[in-house]
């Protein structure tokens, strides 16, 4: 199971402006679940869903990641998003440093722990500094994509 498989150009987020992290993972949960061709009721779920988990628990992580994420009845299939927010935004990671990259994964509620090998992949390749450099300096979203094949 590999990034590259669910990541999608559209489900990507060069730069967004955001005023806060909640603010962050709306629009991202949004603009992932059109990318999935979501309906709006599951949209709104996953939406709720993700804000939910983020609430019981910071998915900041050490060295700019964060990595919100949520089991959602109704969709699709395993679906990634990501941000790349080079200038960092307050996530309250676990080391207090600013957030750089944000990768968002959504997984149907029948298939929970299939996301598990994600996040293994998602933590080994961002705690990479030349690799989350190689996406600071991208200039469109298939260059991201590109970058987890």
């Amino acid at each position: 199971m590999r990034v590259a498989t669910y990541l999608k150009p559209e489900a990507i987020m060069l730069r967004p402006a955001a005023a806060d992290k909640w603010q962050l993972i709306e629009a991202l949960c949004r603009q992932l679940c059109e990318a999935n061709s979501c309906s709006a009721a599951i949209t709104n779920q996953a939406v709720k869903a993700v804000l939910q988990r983020e609430k019981s628990a910071s998915t900041g992580m050490e060295g700019g990641v964060a990595v919100p994420h949520s089991a959602v009845d109704g969709l699709p299939g395993l679906m990634v998003g990501m941000a790349v927010m080079p200038d960092g935004l307050e996530f309250e990671a676990i080391d207090g440093s600013v957030t750089t990259v944000i990768v968002m994964i959504l997984v149907p509620k029948s298939q929970k722990l299939g996301h598990l090998r994600l996040l293994a992949e998602v933590a080994r390749r961002v705690s990479d500094l030349g690799f989350q450099q190689h996406m600071f300096a991208a200039s469109s979203t298939g260059q991201i994509v590109d970058l987890w094949l």
